[in-house]
């Protein structure tokens, strides 16, 4: 059985490599230390690397640095290509949240529509994350998750469903900040089961995804938690924790400084059992990694990233 919390999704399109060779002798392409025939055929581009860009990097080792541009760190692009006027990368359609086969033009860290609704968005670590939890009722596809369920119901479903914290107030729990629905879902968006995380029809608009446990990792990373401490289980890291809670909302003034801009804020669980519970203690994130999924929990009480299993 896996238990619910709330998801925050993250943008496939982003590449987290971004390696690059300098070139040595421009014209030297074997490095053999002489500029010969076999440099000579390269130029000519027969086979081998140039630097069409001048930039310095072999054009089969050049990415486009870009992140509004159509090959945004995508290998052998030495020239950065961008979207027509209708959004369209020469035939490919990184984002098409409507479907309509019109390409949406889309840089990270500004609002993005999915189903009537503006999701905040932030870069880290090359990777772009919704700043928001998500709010949707419906499967990418549009098929309607079932909702609404009370807790004798909840307890017994095998499939995904969603719930708001609160809808059954005599299931909050002793600690709950808020048992209104209204507020809960303007606040914290929605509780979604791991059926729901792991259903084919998805939660996420075209071209992004729930995150996989390692692009959890890739965000902690860059927060600055050392790579020793990236796989442990339970509390890891120092300040990631702080750096991603809000700067207000959590109980006992156990407030984030949020400077990741991720906007971690403590929208709490509901249980197997359909009782909700730890609304401004926790923040529960899913990940689409493991066949029971992992999560990372955030508490007011501390200021590390807990890693664990559902």
């Amino acid at each position: 059985m896996m238990r619910l919390v709330p998801l925050l999704l993250l943008c496939g399109l982003a590449m987290t490599s971004n390696a690059q060779t300098n070139c040595n002798l421009l014209h030297d392409s074997n490095d053999n230390g002489f500029v010969d025939i076999e440099d000579f055929l390269s130029i000519l581009g027969l086979f081998g690397d140039q630097d069409s860009d001048g930039d310095g990097v072999y054009d089969s080792l050049d990415n486009c640095t870009d992140p509004e541009s159509c090959n945004f760190m995508i290998p052998s692009a030495p020239l950065c290509t961008f979207p027509d006027a209708i959004g369209d990368c020469q035939g490919n359609c990184p984002l098409d949240a409507n479907g309509d086969g019109v390409c949406d033009v889309f840089s990270c860290g500004s609002p993005f529509n999915f189903q009537g609704y503006d999701y905040a968005t932030v870069y880290i670590g090359e990777q772009c994350w919704f700043a928001e939890n998500l709010q949707s009722e419906s499967y990418a596809n549009g098929d309607p998750i079932p909702s609404g369920l009370s807790a004798s119901e909840w307890a017994n479903i095998y499939s995904g469903a969603v719930a708001v914290y609160g809808e059954e107030p005599e299931w909050c729990g002793d600690y709950s900040l808020t048992c209104d629905p209204v507020e809960s879902l303007e606040q914290y968006g929605r509780l979604y089961n791991g059926f729901a995380v792991q259903d084919s029809r998805g939660l996420c608009p075209s071209g992004w995804h729930v995150p996989t446990d390692q692009e959890w990792m890739t965000m902690e990373m860059a927060l600055g938690m050392s790579a020793s401490e990236v796989t442990n289980y339970g509390g890891r890291g120092t300040d990631q924790g702080s750096q991603m809670k809000m700067d207000y909302g959590w109980a006992d003034e156990g407030n984030g400084t949020n400077s990741s801009g991720f906007s971690g804020s403590p929208g709490g669980l509901r249980q197997y059992s359909g009782y909700f519970e730890e609304v401004g203690i926790t923040g529960n994130w899913w990940s689409s990694s493991g066949y029971s999924p992992m999560y990372r929990r955030l508490w007011n009480s501390l200021e590390t990233v807990d890693r664990t299993f559902a």
